[in-house]
């Protein structure tokens, strides 16, 4: 089942099995590294997913700022 919307849109919703072959083809990919981050002066958990530990870490670095990010990531799946 799919919904077609207006072709002045240029949208069309698929359903959720074709998200679900998206989110597949992610995980194949992509691993998911887990950082603690000082954000806002809390330290806090967050995740995210990247193809490696070093680019995990640059991304965390770019979003946090790198003096808010004091280790490396862990892989965690």
């Amino acid at each position: 089942m799919q919904m077609i919307l207006p072709k002045s849109l240029g949208l069309r919703i698929e359903t959720f099995s074709h998200i679900n072959q998206i989110s597949f083809m992610l995980n194949i990919y992509m691993k998911r590294y887990k950082a603690t981050v000082n954000a806002a002066g809390m330290w806090v958990e967050t995740i995210l997913y990247a193809q490696n530990q070093a680019q995990a870490y640059r991304l965390f670095q770019a979003i946090f700022g790198a003096n808010n990010v004091p280790h490396q990531p862990l892989q965690i799946g």
